[in-house]
């Protein structure tokens, strides 16, 4: 078992037992809700995606796919990755009823992608990087597989989001949460993974979630840290 999988246990859970109820004949609705994460929904998200002629984008650690449905609403094709197999089955069965046609699923481990040969205008990892060990390796695969020019989109949790300091601790800014790994950064924490690229810029964006089936069952305050960055040409 891989890192990420062992630390990512409890959300894999929540997939499976959320698919287990729609085969029983329960609604095929998003574990976590519909909309995107709400810094994908601003304009000048997309207007950097227009203005740099994106078309193709990978969408590592994709869930259920509100993400990857929102960017094909915005007629962008998406490669849309994850390491949980019921996330994935979710993802597609909602994209295939709600008529969606530009996005491909693929299981995979976003820090060990299986891309050879095959490049992509833009990364954009939502929620994930701060639930695997080595965030740097990750990168380092969203870098590889990025076109020369291409674009980094992702977020990193700050210490100031409500989540930060449940569940069990294991490291300065680090917790063990229902199975599941929640690490927090710094903006300096931040600006030492970004080495190696381009153009880089951090912003803070807080957020209010809704509560997250029996994963987090009370509404939470997000607050984190939206980075976009460039693969040098």
């Amino acid at each position: 078992m891989s890192k990420h999988t062992e630390y990512n246990s409890g959300w894999d859970n929540a997939y499976q037992q959320h698919l287990a109820a729609i085969e029983e004949g329960g609604p095929l609705a998003a574990l976590w809700q519909d909309p995107p994460i709400p810094y994908l929904q601003d304009r000048d998200i997309l207007r950097l995606l227009r203005d740099h002629h994106v078309d193709t984008i990978l969408e590592p650690g994709c869930g259920d796919g509100r993400n990857s449905r929102h960017l094909d609403r915005m007629g962008f094709h998406v490669t849309a990755v994850d390491i949980s197999e019921a996330a994935l089955l979710i993802a597609s069965r909602r994209a295939a009823q709600d008529g969606h046609n530009r996005i491909v699923h693929l299981q995979q481990d976003v820090s060990h992608l299986d891309f050879v040969g095959q490049s992509f205008d833009a990364v954009i990892c939502a929620d994930t990087l701060g639930q695997i060990e080595h965030p740097e390796y990750a990168l380092g695969e969203f870098q590889r597989v990025l076109r020369p020019g291409g674009i980094l989109l992702f977020n990193l949790f700050t210490p100031s989001d409500s989540t930060c300091g449940v569940g069990e601790q294991i490291g300065p800014l680090d917790y063990m949460y229902k199975g599941t790994l929640f690490r927090f950064f710094t903006q300096e924490m931040v600006l030492q993974l970004m080495d190696g690229w381009k153009d880089v810029s951090i912003r803070q964006y807080p957020w209010l979630d809704p509560p997250h089936g029996d994963f987090r069952p009370e509404p939470h305050m997000h607050d984190s840290w939206v980075v976009t960055a460039f693969k040098p040409k």
